[in-house]
C-alpha cells in the first residue's frame, strides 16, 4: 500500500497531524511511540531503546546517539494496511528510508511565526 512521510524539524507539528488524520480514521503512525520502529543508535551502531536513553537528550548525548528508524519495521508496517500509511517524523537516518514512500510532506515552521 501507499505510504507517504510527514516530516520537518520539531515544533511544526507532526505529531498533532498524526494525531488529526488518526482522528479522521486513517492510518496515522509517530514513530517516536513505536519502540520497535524508533531508538536511539550509539557511534558503533549499538541499538538503545528509547525507555534506556535520557528523557531529555543533552548536547554531549547527542554527539555520539542518533534517533534512527528500523527500515524492516518501517516496511513491515507499511504491508500490514490496506489504506496509505502516513508516518510522521524525523529520523538522522531518513535518507535510507525516503524510497519507501510514494510522497514527501515537508512541514515547517516560517521564520515571521516562529
Amino acid at each position: 500500500m501507499a505510504a507517504f512521510l510527514v516530516t520537518g524539524n520539531p515544533g511544526p507539528g507532526k505529531t498533532t497531524l498524526a494525531a488529526e488524520l488518526a482522528r479522521r480514521a486513517l492510518v496515522a503512525i509517530d514513530p517516536d511511540y513505536d519502540a520497535e520502529l524508533s531508538y536511539w543508535e550509539d557511534d558503533a551502531g549499538t541499538q538503545i531503546l528509547k525507555a534506556d536513553g535520557p528523557a531529555q537528550p543533552n548536547e554531549r548525548w547527542l554527539q555520539t546517539h542518533h534517533w534512527v528508524w528500523s527500515r524492516s519495521r518501517l516496511q513491515e508496517i507499511v504491508r500490514q494496511h490496506q489504506i496509505p500509511v502516513f508516518v510522521c517524523g524525523i529520523a538522522l537516518n531518513i535518507h535510507q528510508v525516503v524510497d519507501l514512500f510514494e510522497r514527501i510532506f515537508l512541514l515547517r515552521i516560517d521564520a515571521d511565526w516562529a
